[in-house]
């Protein structure tokens, strides 16, 4: 036994050391690549050329180790045989392959034929950072243990939390799943093959389809030239759930009552976002339905009660004044007039329809249910409920107004005279509903300011379009997107980095620090590459004209310190519009709350160049 273990640990060193030779020789000779290339371009084609002719037969034999490796051990003990080729295996592993007692072969056969959904990588725990294979992951958990006992069904929201992590621990520790590297707060390949296998007398269908709602697997709507772009594919029940959701988890959280809020403000998008991390510490009844929308979805309009009677389409009250709700839809704006403040119907209270809707627990929300923010904070109440304020009557009797925001038709109407617009997607990060507020908040532009740059980066853009092109094919980033950040970081200057306007040839001193690049399109797509998570969450492609995404991402790009430290929208992204008056970082780390930013924000370099304004 002895002799067989010191056998096969042998041939584990030789088959490490033969890999990290291997591996050794190949950036020995990418670096003489480097060096021979220089500043000249045919040169670093022919002899990158030169490299991967050479270094394939170099990869090749690493190949055929990899299957010396995945052959099953025959040699004495299994037990020990396995440990010791795990121990090479995991060498590989972390080198960025995969190793299984498979043949190579045979493995790929069967991934072939699985329904098993494609991996991209392991995922970490990370309650801040949104992903649609976490959001499978968690479809699959409540799948796999809906009904059985002691498990609570754990929020499907994409974003890999402690209550997802409880549930992924328990899937672990039931299937002996704590191993290949998959320690806690880790789902690789191992336990996400183990977790979407089909069990015996199961047909699993994972949804991958994009053309398909992954809430309620209804078709997208696609664009529709009246309604003015993309609609992102989110469905009119889809919408109205999530906002019933929104209003239904602050029940319960100790956000108190007060009239004219200080939490609320009409110009500050921010202020808008009702932050399940940071939440406020009041709100008044406008203040909570216009929050809810807002952060929900991303759908903005005014804080007080008065204008909200004026927003959507109105539905007559008189059935439901009458007790017959019928004509009510979940999302729908209640406004109630008090009997004591005189007869003229302008709004004294307002809250969200939810009857008919899913509640938390899974239940169906009772006909008339409805949720407000009240004197004793955020409360499910109904209409056939009786209140001193009412006179003892009940609550139905003081309806002066239904205002119905989402459609019947996949559509949203805010402001009437607006129109239709399409209904955000449901399913995109918190910071994509606060860009769609920011956006729907902006009511003008100063073109009288900014004219010359706008029309500066017009031409800009029409005579640099083939270069912009380009970028966008190798980053997945739109080509409008990239001008407009080369704009803010340099004007557009073909000599600076991309990454922060610093000129090229140099290394960068400023964030990000220790770049060093000669030739600004590949600048550029480090620049872009490493922001390439965010284009990923959000969904941005090359041709993407979804705001809101592109917006998501230009903040992130340049820093999400004003959100979050300030309480202001980015002057990045929005200086030049209504939504921003002043503040500013005028260095790294350095923020001044009287500097106004002298430059175009990218939201209205974009629009410019995409021919919205």
């Amino acid at each position: 036994m002895d002799e067989e273990e010191r056998v096969l640990n042998q041939a584990k060193q030789f088959l490490s050391k033969t890999i990290k030779q291997y591996q050794d020789l190949e950036k020995s000779m990418q670096n003489k690549v480097n060096e021979i290339n220089g500043d000249t371009k045919p040169k670093k084609n022919i002899f990158s050329k030169i490299f991967d002719a050479v270094t394939s037969p170099i990869k090749k034999n690493i190949e055929i180790i990899q299957k010396i490796i995945s052959l099953p051990v025959i040699i004495g003990s299994t037990i020990i045989g396995n440990t010791v080729i795990k121990g090479v295996g995991d060498i590989l592993s972390e080198e960025g392959s995969k190793v299984t007692n498979e043949p190579l072969e045979e493995k790929k056969e069967k991934n072939e034929n699985s329904s098993i959904p494609p991996l991209s990588g392991v995922l970490s725990y990370n309650p801040n950072v949104y992903s649609e294979e976490v959001l499978m992951m968690q479809k699959r958990l409540n799948e796999i243990y809906a009904g059985v006992s002691g498990y609570k069904k754990i929020k499907e929201d994409g974003y890999f939390g402690p209550e997802t992590l409880a549930a992924v621990n328990r899937y672990k520790e039931e299937h002996g799943l704590w191993n290949f590297g998959e320690y806690e707060g880790k789902v690789g390949e191992t336990t996400w093959r183990h977790l979407f296998t089909p069990r015996p007398g199961e047909k699993v269908q994972h949804n991958e389809n994009p053309t398909v709602s992954k809430e309620k697997n209804e078709p997208v709507v696609v664009d529709d030239p009246g309604l003015g772009g993309s609609t992102g594919g989110a469905s009119t029940d889809a919408a109205r759930q999530k906002i019933v959701d929104e209003a239904a988890y602050w029940i319960g959280k100790g956000v108190a009552y007060q009239f004219g809020s200080p939490h609320y403000n009409n110009e500050s998008p921010v202020k808008r976002i009702l932050s399940h991390s940071n939440p406020p510490a009041s709100l008044d009844c406008s203040d909570f339905v216009a929050g809810v929308y807002a952060t929900a979805l991303g759908i903005s309009f005014d804080d007080y009660t008065g204008s909200q009677l004026k927003v959507g389409t109105s539905v007559d009250i008189t059935k439901a004044k009458a007790g017959d709700f019928s004509d009510l839809k979940p999302g729908d704006l209640i406004i109630f007039d008090w009997p004591s403040n005189g007869t003229t119907p302008d709004g004294d209270h307002v809250a969200i329809y939810v009857g008919g809707a899913k509640a938390p627990d899974g239940s169906i929300y009772p006909e008339g249910t409805f949720i407000h923010q009240g004197s004793s904070g955020t409360k499910q109440a109904s209409l056939n409920d009786k209140w001193e304020i009412t006179n003892n009557n009940y609550v139905r009797t003081a309806i002066c107004g239904i205002n119905r925001v989402i459609q019947d038709n996949n559509t949203y109407i805010n402001n009437p005279s607006a129109g239709q617009k399409a209904i955000p997607s449901t399913d995109k990060p918190p910071m994509y509903y606060y860009e769609a507020c920011s956006i729907g908040l902006v009511n003008s532009i100063n073109t009288t300011k900014f004219n010359l740059d706008l029309n500066n980066i017009k031409n800009i853009y029409d005579n640099n379009k083939a270069t912009y092109e380009e970028i966008s094919q190798l980053t997945g980033i739109p080509p409008e997107l990239i001008c407009a950040l080369h704009y803010r970081e340099s004007g557009c200057d073909f000599n600076t980095y991309l990454h922060n306007g610093q000129p090229l040839g140099t290394p960068t001193t400023i964030v990000p620090v220790g770049r060093l690049f000669s030739d600004f399109k590949e600048a550029a797509v480090d620049a872009l590459l490493s922001f390439k998570w965010i284009r990923d969450q959000f969904g941005i492609t090359s041709d993407c004209n979804d705001l809101a995404s592109l917006m998501a991402f230009a903040e992130t790009y340049n820093g999400t310190g004003y959100r979050d430290y300030h309480n202001m929208v980015s002057p990045y992204v929005f200086s030049g519009t209504n939504v921003y008056q002043k503040g500013k970082y005028v260095s790294d780390g350095k923020f001044d709350p009287n500097a106004v930013d002298g430059q175009p924000g990218v939201y209205i370099l974009v629009c410019k160049l995409m021919n919205l304004i």
